[in-house]
């Protein structure tokens, strides 16, 4: 599986270090971390669920013992 990102979704950054993903009407809008943010950049149809866990692995590796996600 190599995940894309979804249509009618645009990113933007903020100032803080994070980014939000809105919807292209901006009725809806989802705040992602450093981490999150670099996992929406992989999702571009080339890379397979296994590379994306690795690559966030290798630059976040504070992320992979995070026990709690939500």
């Amino acid at each position: 599986m190599r995940p894309q990102r979804a249509s009618g979704v645009i990113l933007e950054d903020l100032p803080d270090g994070e980014s939000v993903l809105l919807s292209t009407d901006r009725s809806q809008a989802v705040v992602l971390n450093s981490v999150g943010s670099a996992v929406w950049d992989l999702c571009d149809g080339a890379h397979d669920l296994i590379s994306i866990v690795g690559i966030i692995a290798e630059v976040f590796p504070e992320a992979s013992r995070q026990e709690n996600v939500s």
